[in-house]
């Protein structure tokens, strides 16, 4: 070697086999040590042999070469070790062996702080330092300038593999604590019940033992048969130095798929997203050896072509040799790279080998990044179901949770630290219920309803949560859009090609049909195939897993195929994928996909079915040819790739997701004409479109909620036409003029929300300004406006001292007309009517400021203010008050509507503003609103004075006597409760409340047979109300009616099956009829469906005694 290799080298070693391959560049280096600390680490000779060209320095020996400035060039290998070196004065590489998006899932969630601290260390590091990242994928996710060297493996030190053990091996350490990046629950899943060794420290990882030298890996690497590599492309790259050199000695690679994998799947090893094809390969290589050698010698090769030892040792010696000074070389510094645009998906759907969601997640996975939540489907359900074992693999959930309604939270509360999403997609699996802090979700919500045609108004109500909604039956769009349902498309179900054998399969069965003939779907289906079958002995037709099912599909002539409700089913894709011919019966606008005669059959009844598929069994040449056009239009249109991009079209389309930076999943001086406003766009709601923006300025503000918050139009009004004429050029349209005698131009109800940016303090009238945007404003549109806060301590002190100056802006803006305060702008805008939904502080001086004493007093000036709350205490130091207000339709239907709404919300703060919003509805409405909040407070006595003197000047009124019927049942008085509910039947037909009321006021004056009546007249036809239905089986099991008890306990259990108090309920009633053992069957079979739940278990403890 030349003189330019006496460089004088500190580095670190926190990863033995990549100091082994940095030893191979022949420079000397002094190897770091740490006494104590995370970053205390010895060689470990048993990952690898120690070359002699790396020096173990103590750290006290290497400090103060490092003072003295002993050393050329320093080479840190983790952030910490960065930072600790950041004052080394000499040339500093840190080099980056992970993605920043992993470091940060193992900072602590607990300090709210960790992740921004660790963004500016980053941001200062990149300073002093020159970057070296391991991968292409890595120095995109820092978005930093710098070098990339990919690892290099030197062939010719490996190979010799034999693969004599037919067994799979899985290398690494602390893949559990790493799960982020490994995801172990998935490995384990795909190599359950085949034989597998574990190589690697995995403390929580049963069985796994650490190599005892390199040449024991070696070994390992070329006795097994095959090799498992999983890694997460959200976290890592699609390989590590443990798979390449087990490529590099030859053995087959079976390889989650990812990005960055230098596998070529069925060439140089085997990928897939899907853990089921993971394990037929895995299965393949075990039972075929020379399989085994053939897959192994090609990805060799791939490992001498992509990542070779030379180039590794030259990038490596020119970036030293650079940044010591010691030659200037050829190496440059590379721009973070351009990868296509990956959008971050929360996918939501309950796993299970058999449903949609998993279709979305592996399509998805091409192009973007995912990670997935939801409950796990357990075994005992599928058995139940009618599924046979063994059980495709089927891993749970990144994020499991349970079913329970607050399952969202437990997404949330487990997400990855500092992970980010650009937006919610929840694929129908079932459920009929959304957790209800969806509603605070800040990203996108995006939903694919696909059982509509089986209960659409569960699927209705659950739609009203998200932002777009996607339906598999077109027939319920136009449902779904009357109903208020903005954005909502029609997306069919589509084929999934990768589940289907890559090569040719012989059509050796004339008719299948793979699906469910349970009974609770109707005779009609399992009749119909039951008359195929006698008529065509060869055929298939029961359940199967997907992969099976796909390869009696590609071995069959014809599929057959039954809608139920005239549902657009998955069946008619996977079967067209498959290339039989498709034979169906009418579905919900299938024809506006396929044709009949051309790519498809359709038949009109069993007659018509069995000539059918007899004719097309005898005519060979045109079953082929229409087959064939199905298959052709279904890979061309219909796959679940197609539906992801459709997916990703629309909400990028609706949400402009390319101009705007993903999130982090929560639940939640001004510069006159020019401000951008950024403190305001949170309380902004989820998508507004249409803004309508009162004082607009210069149009900033306008234009961040199109470019931000992806608002299709934004009109503004601006008194100062210098100003104005700026604004047209970030605007939609911009009016110039005052608002308070401007006219108008837009029609009524079209804008979603109409801001007031510190506009009301200026106007003479701020309150008719209200009232007279409020007929441009949507239906449930809003009103967002901010206001100085006339409360504040700086103004307060000017008047203890007698002063009161007007400034040029601020608070005391000398164009300040109205003076508003916290209280008071809750006040106008309810006069308006308006329903406040926020007011909240913004731009608040900090404590120290205006220190409270310890005795909670404070002092302004001359005043002392004694007791003061914190809320009295914020207000305050409050600079500016921000109010969100929705406006609240006149109409008595939308306005009971709401009132139920915040009344099961229990938001009664919420429900006593709304009886103070000026509405044009009669001043009853209103008292009767407080008395429901007086009602549900507790106080019975306020609320009868309320009703009683509303009756005393409206006695007909029919709501009216129902509600005080209601409350006079609450109060014990049922005698005089019924008089006024029959009052309230002469008027009302049917009413479901007013029934109910009327079968509790019988119950509590003991006439058994009139409640019966009234509860019978209810729950014989709804499911609404279910918490009153113990008080129903009471009755019945009173009036020995137990077999209608029972009959209606399992009706609202098979609505509701996750209700916990309803399958109490009926494991009650079971006991009482003395059936403890159902009971007990009952309750364990919950358990295993739901989990364990402290009450059921408990009762379960309870019922186990007592039947022992």
């Amino acid at each position: 070697m030349g003189h330019s290799d006496n460089i004088k080298i500190l580095t670190f070693n926190f990863h033995e086999p990549y100091m082994y391959l940095m030893a191979k560049t022949d420079f000397e280096m002094d190897l770091g040590l740490y006494s104590e600390g995370i970053l205390s680490r010895k060689w470990k000779t048993e990952f690898r042999p120690k070359p002699e060209n790396l020096t173990e320095i103590p750290e006290a020996e290497w400090r103060e070469r490092v003072k003295k400035g002993y050393y050329d060039i320093v080479i840190a290998h983790n952030e910490p070790n960065a930072w600790d070196l950041k004052d080394a004065p000499c040339p500093k590489l840190l080099v980056c062996h992970n993605k920043k998006t992993f470091i940060k899932t193992l900072l602590p969630k607990s300090d709210l702080s960790a992740i921004e601290s660790y963004e500016k260390n980053i941001e200062f590091l990149s300073k002093v330092y020159a970057f070296v990242f391991i991968s292409y994928l890595k120095q995109d996710d820092y978005n930093i300038p710098g070098y990339v060297v990919l690892p290099g493996i030197d062939v010719e030190e490996y190979g010799g593999y034999t693969g004599e053990i037919p067994r799979i091996l899985r290398v690494g350490n602390y893949m559990y604590e790493r799960n982020w990046m490994f995801d172990v629950q998935f490995q384990e899943a795909v190599c359950a019940g085949l034989p597998f060794q574990v190589m690697g420290e995995n403390p929580r990882i049963p069985n796994s033992k650490p190599s005892t030298s390199f040449e024991d890996l070696l070994n390992a690497y070329r006795k097994n048969r095959c090799y498992l590599h999983v890694t997460r492309q959200e976290f890592e790259d699609g390989y590590n130095l443990a798979m390449l050199e087990a490529m590099a000695c030859g053995m087959p690679v079976v390889s989650l798929k990812n990005l960055t994998s230098p596998i070529t799947n069925g060439v140089n090893g085997f990928s897939s997203f899907d853990p089921a094809e993971l394990r037929e390969y895995l299965e393949r290589l075990l039972s075929d050896e020379k399989l085994a050698r053939e897959i192994g010698e090609r990805g060799r090769e791939t490992i001498r072509d992509k990542f070779p030892i030379s180039k590794f040792v030259d990038n490596w010696r020119k970036i030293i040799l650079t940044h010591s000074g010691k030659e200037k070389t050829n190496i440059q510094i590379n721009k973070p790279p351009t990868f296509p645009k990956r959008y971050r998906v929360l996918l939501d759907y309950i796993a299970s080998p058999h449903t949609t969601g998993r279709y979305f997640e592996y399509a998805l996975q091409e192009k973007h990044d995912v990670i997935t939540t939801g409950f796990r489907c357990p075994e005992e359900l599928l058995q139940k179901w009618g599924f046979q074992e063994p059980y495709p693999p089927y891993p749970p959930q990144r994020i499991p949770t349970s079913v329970d309604i607050e399952r969202l939270k437990e997404t949330i509360d487990n997400l990855p630290n500092g992970y980010t999403f650009d937006f919610y997609f929840y694929v129908d699996s079932g459920l009929k219920t959304v957790d209800p802090i969806l509603n605070l979700v800040n990203i996108p919500k995006v939903a694919y309803f696909i059982d509509t045609h089986l209960d659409p108004y569960s699927r209705l109500e659950m739609a009203r949560h998200f932002d777009i909604v996607f339906l598999a039956q077109k027939s319920h769009v136009e449902l779904f859009s009357a109903e208020g349902i903005r954005y909502v498309f029609w997306l069919p179900l589509a084929c999934y090609p990768e589940l289907y054998p890559r090569e040719e399969l012989a059509r050796d069965i004339d008719v299948s049909y793979v699906g469910s003939l349970s009974p609770e779907e109707g005779d009609k289906r399992r009749k119909l195939l039951q008359k195929v079958g006698e008529y065509f002995p060869n055929h298939f037709i029961g359940k199967s897993w997907p992969r099976e099912m796909a390869k009696i599909y590609s071995r069959s002539k014809i599929v057959v195929n039954s809608a139920i409700n005239y549902d657009l089913n998955m069946r008619v894709f996977e079967a067209l994928a498959s290339g039989a011919l498709l034979i169906t019966d009418p579905a919900d606008s299938i024809d506006e996909l396929f044709e009949d005669g051309k790519e498809i059959v359709l038949y009109h009844d069993e007659d018509d079915l069995i000539k059918k598929i007899e004719y097309y069994l005898s005519h060979d040449d045109e079953r082929i040819e229409i087959a064939k056009r199905g298959k052709e239009k279904a890979l061309k249109y219909h796959t679940y790739h197609h539906r992801v991009e459709q997916v990703i079209n629309t909400v990028n389309e609706i949400f402009h997701l390319d101009s705007i930076q993903s999130s982090k999943l929560l639940v939640k001086p001004i510069n006159y004409y020019s401000s951008q406003r950024p403190e305001l766009l949170p309380y902004i709601p989820k998508g507004v479109k249409r803004i309508l923006d009162i004082g607009c300025g210069a149009g900033h503000f306008g234009k961040t909620l199109k470019e931000k918050l992806c608002a299709e139009y934004v009109a503004g009004i601006e008194v100062e036409e210098s100003i104005a004429k700026i604004a047209e050029k970030n605007l939609d349209k911009v009016l110039c003029g005052n608002i308070e005698n401007l006219d108008l131009p837009f029609e009524e109800n079209s804008f979603d929300l109409v801001t007031f940016c510190d506009v009301l303090e200026h106007l003479v009238d701020p309150l008719n300004t209200l009232k007279k945007v409020r007929r441009y404003i949507a239906p449930y549109g809003y009103v967002l406006a901010s206001i100085p806060n006339v409360h504040y301590c700086g103004v307060i002190y000017q008047l203890t001292e007698g002063e009161w100056h007007y400034q040029d802006s601020g608070i005391l803006d000398i164009t300040h007309i109205n003076l508003i305060s916290k209280n008071g702008l809750r006040k106008i805008l309810k006069k308006a009517g308006y329903l406040p939904l926020i007011v909240s502080p913004i731009n608040i001086a900090s404590e120290n400021y205006i220190p409270r004493d310890k005795d909670n007093s404070l002092r302004i000036g001359k005043l002392t203010i004694e007791n003061l709350s914190d809320e009295e205490y914020l207000e305050l130091r409050a600079y500016q008050y921000v109010a969100l207000a929705q406006k609240v339709p006149d109409d008595e239907g939308s306005l009971d509507e709401l009132v139920n709404t915040l009344i099961i919300e229990k938001n009664l703060e919420l429900l006593w503003e709304l009886s103070e919003v000026n509405l044009e509805i009669p001043n009853w409405k209103k008292d009767a609103i407080k008395a429901k909040v007086y009602a549900h407070k507790g106080n019975l006595i306020k609320a009868q004075e309320i009703y009683t003197n509303l009756l005393n000047n409206y006695p007909q009124n029919p709501k009216l006597l129902l509600e005080y019927g209601i409350l006079l049942i609450a109060m014990n008085q049922p005698i005089t409760a019924l008089d006024y509910l029959h009052q309230a039947e002469k008027q009302i037909v049917k009413d479901i409340k007013l029934q109910l009321a009327l079968a509790q006021a019988y119950l509590q004056m003991n006439n058994l047979e009139k409640s019966f009546e009234y509860f019978y007249s209810v729950y014989s036809e709804s499911y609404e109300y279910p918490e009153l239905l113990p008080l129903y089986i009471s009755v019945c099991e009173s009036l020995n009616k137990k077999e209608i008890a029972e009959s209606t306990l399992k009706r609202f259990l098979e609505f509701y099956p996750s209700n916990i108090t309803l399958a109490l309920e009926y494991a009650r009633y079971l006991v009482r009829v003395n059936k403890k053992k159902e009971a007990l069957e009952h309750l364990t079979e919950f358990t295993e469906i739901f989990g364990e739940i402290e009450e059921i278990t408990q009762e379960i403890d309870r019922l186990k005694r007592d039947v022992e």
